[in-house]
């Protein structure tokens, strides 16, 4: 079997950056991720960025391009192990030139190139990059989860980057993520190990729990100054179960209004790759962001050390209480 550039664009939220972690833990004894422009979450963004002639502040690579693809050659060329490179933000980018532009250094056949892309269930996905972007150090998320939801349907559709993808030259596959518990052996199969093979799957970014959710809604609704509302995020860190499972934080007219989007998305999934993604029932579903009287008492406790603001933080976290 010829070696193959398995090429990785994600999109974000859909598993991307468990794949990197167990990739750069395995050391490359079965397939080859190489250690060029990796970012501290064990991504390629940094490869993608210098490629692109971008510079990201926030994790600044030092090497220059040719450097850079120096190295990529340099652990890639002469093996036969296959190649996978992985980045959420070629999302983002022409894909194309980027393959185009790193196959004379990796010693594959434009027939040998595969671009993966994973689809998880619109609604988790959506309710886990609120997750993240509520957390985000750079940009306050103050929107609420059903706001948020109808906002940003039409973005968490796959069938716009797919068609995008589709029109290079290069072989496109779609994966499934669900069933989540067996993601990470299925892509790993898929890109070259046997089942004996396979690395270990840790847990990455936990989700903050409902109670955390509306604690740090709250703090980015009062507080105005980036590193204020770090300040006090850190504060409430140690708050009793800040973390736990993804739960359903939409309002079921929220959720009807993306669903607009979501089921035209679920069939053009199922038409043209044999994709099914089960939606929840989100009618039959309670919204479970709100707080009991034993939550709001953990919370009101830590935040009245803080005096005002702790005082506007606990208001604004008494509107979810039930």
């Amino acid at each position: 079997m010829p070696k193959m550039l398995y090429v990785h664009v994600g999109p974000r939220k859909t598993g991307t950056t468990a794949t990197q972690h167990a990739l750069v833990d395995d050391g490359n004894s079965v397939v080859v991720y190489p250690n060029v422009g990796l970012w501290r979450d064990r991504s390629h963004h940094g490869l993608v960025y210098k490629f692109f002639g971008e510079e990201k502040l926030a994790e600044p690579i030092s090497d220059s391009l040719e450097t850079l693809l120096a190295k990529l050659r340099d652990q890639t060329a002469q093996t036969e192990k296959n190649i996978v490179i992985s980045s959420e933000v070629l999302e983002f980018r022409d894909v194309d030139v980027f393959i185009r532009g790193l196959l004379p250094y990796v010693n594959v056949e434009p027939a040998n190139v595969e671009i993966l892309l994973t689809c998880r269930e619109h609604f988790a996905r959506t309710a886990s990059l609120y997750n993240h972007r509520l957390g985000a150090k750079k940009v306050a998320e103050r929107r609420r989860p059903d706001r948020f939801l109808q906002e940003e349907a039409a973005a968490m559709c796959y069938e716009p980057l797919i068609r995008k993808l589709m029109t290079t030259e290069f072989k496109v596959t779609v994966l499934n993520y669900h069933p989540s518990e067996t993601w990470l052996s299925r892509y790993c199969a898929h890109v070259g190990f046997t089942e004996h093979e396979f690395p270990e799957n840790k847990k990455r970014m936990v989700s903050y729990s409902p109670k955390a959710l509306i604690v740090i809604l709250a703090i980015n609704e009062v507080v105005e100054s980036r590193n204020d509302r770090h300040e006090y995020m850190k504060f409430f860190a140690k708050m009793p179960d800040s973390r736990g499972p993804s739960k359903f934080i939409f309002g079921s007219q929220a959720s009807a209004v993306a669903e607009g989007h979501f089921s035209a998305d679920r069939k053009f999934l199922s038409r043209k790759f044999g994709i099914e993604l089960e939606p929840p029932d989100y009618n039959a579903l309670e919204n479970d962001l709100f707080i009991d009287a034993s939550d709001f008492e953990d919370i009101e406790k830590i935040a009245r050390p803080l005096g005002e603001k702790g005082g506007e933080i606990t208001a604004h976290v008494r509107r979810y209480l039930r």
